[in-house]
């Protein structure tokens, strides 16, 4: 990321000069009150209007949370993340400046910026008009005594947004503003919707409580994306402009029985929305470990021929879903935890493959056997079904990945049957099946492995 002050525009000051601090804010020559910035993310450039001289109105200003988000979201552009903005129904609470909403607009989003302050929103659409793609500006307020002066704004309400953005918004406000300002993101987003709020940590306790607030509201589907991990202490302060940016998946969590929709306010209904979800999103992350921990188990006390052969079917499949997905290159839904394709959903299609061989096997004549089989069809199913309920894909990525799994199970072993089965007298060809069975299962531990260091990298 670079800056510039952009004397060439329009309301830009002869001799201005610009410095960066410690705490990340601009200096300014005596008499400069306002001025246009450039901000450059890799090849994107940002152009917005700031104004130094309404020290009492914060939103003209650009605050190293703003900065932080937008290096957040440009990080990968312009590759995974430019093609998960593009198209995408974003909105921005609090915009101040514009330099979030600007940067989501020049990568490809359909950006409502929004404000509650006449002169900032002044500023923010003369923002928009100095970028290669402006965006829409709309007044926005949250707050008990602000509800009837919002009411005539409810074309900003119209239907749920891809993503929800904020910085700053959380800093020193009531309990009864952050009441507000969560029912109003809760009421924008769907289940596939992201909200992104950058908090600048100022004060240990403040983001505790906050994360406490999220927590309590959108359980497992709120974590921390970016920044210092609690506990947050003093050490945290030390750092230079600490930022938390905090990640809420979908509204606040709302189950009941019977489809109604409970009250949100109620603090038990929460808790056991947000176990419910925990619960959830445990086991959902718990299948690779527990269907790769089963079969190399089973591989190890068998090692037998029709074994191996199995291993080496879902390796293969495995390998082909990766092939297919990088070829179709679908997008995952918005707020997924990951940005690769997700069509075909490749937990889906080993859960398709594995529970469909097994199931063939098992199947001879027998009730019993019959029984079985059916169930852990079943229990594949649940376990793919997960994928859809907790938002990392779509219930087309979802069935696909299934579908092709049990369709290639069903040839795997009918090429077992047909074919391998009867030519296993040859050392040779049990030997090859063995040791590509033991080289693919290395390879996939490899992997399996790989992932959870760079997950673990992520949190940290």
């Amino acid at each position: 990321m670079a800056f510039q002050a952009a004397d060439g525009f329009a309301g830009a000051r002869p001799g201005f000069v610009f410095k960066m601090g410690p705490s990340g804010l601009g200096y300014y020559a005596e008499g400069a009150v306002e001025t246009v910035e450039r901000w450059h993310f890799g090849q994107v450039e940002v152009v917005v209007q700031v104004d130094v001289a309404m020290r009492s109105l914060t939103g003209l200003r650009i605050w190293p949370a703003a900065r932080r988000l937008a290096e957040l979201l440009a990080k990968d552009a312009p590759s995974e993340r430019r093609t998960r903005l593009q198209g995408a129904r974003l909105l921005e609470l609090g915009a101040g400046c514009g330099l979030v909403s600007a940067l989501c607009a020049q990568l490809g989003a359909a950006v409502t910026a929004s404000d509650g302050e006449d002169a900032v929103l002044h500023r923010l659409r003369q923002s928009s008009t100095l970028n290669a793609r402006p965006f829409e500006v709309k007044k926005l307020r949250w707050g008990e005594e602000e509800a009837r002066e919002t009411e005539h704004l409810d074309p900003v309400r119209t239907s749920p947004f891809d993503v929800i953005l904020g910085a700053d918004i959380t800093y020193n406000c009531s309990q009864q503003s952050l009441t507000a300002l969560l029912d109003l993101i809760s009421s924008l987003a769907c289940e596939a919707t992201e909200s992104l709020l950058a908090h600048g940590l100022r004060g240990h306790e403040q983001a505790a409580a906050l994360w406490s607030s999220l927590q309590e509201r959108w359980g497992a589907a709120a974590r921390i994306l970016d920044g210092p991990m609690p506990p947050w202490a003093e050490r945290s302060l030390e750092e230079e402009d600490p930022v938390l940016i905090f990640s809420l998946k979908g509204p606040e969590l709302t189950f009941a029985a019977d489809g109604a929709m409970p009250d949100p306010a109620s603090p038990v209904l929460r808790w056991i929305n947000a176990a419910q979800l925990q619960g959830l999103l445990m086991l959902s992350d718990s299948t690779k470990w527990l269907v790769s921990g089963t079969v190399f188990g089973v591989l190890l006390w068998r090692r037998d021929c029709a074994t191996c052969w199995c291993v080496l079917g879902s390796v293969c499949a495995a390998l082909n879903c990766k092939c297919l997905k990088f070829i179709i290159n679908e997008s995952r839904p918005a707020g997924a935890r990951k940005i690769d394709p997700g069509m075909p959903s490749s937990h889906a299609q080993s859960l398709g493959f594995l529970s469909t061989y097994t199931a063939l096997s098992l199947l001879d004549g027998t009730c019993w056997h019959g029984l079985c089989a059916a169930a852990i069809c079943a229990g594949g199913g649940f376990g793919s079904w997960l994928r859809l309920r907790l938002g990392f894909h779509t219930w087309p990525q979802v069935a696909a990945g299934f579908g092709l799994g049990a369709l290639s199970a069903m040839g795997w072993q009918y090429l077992y049957v047909r074919q391998v089965q009867r030519h296993l007298q040859d050392s040779l060809l049990v030997w090859g099946i063995k040791g590509s069975t033991a080289l693919g299962s290395a390879l996939f531990a490899a992997k399996l492995l790989y992932d959870m260091a760079k997950d673990a990298g992520d949190r940290d």
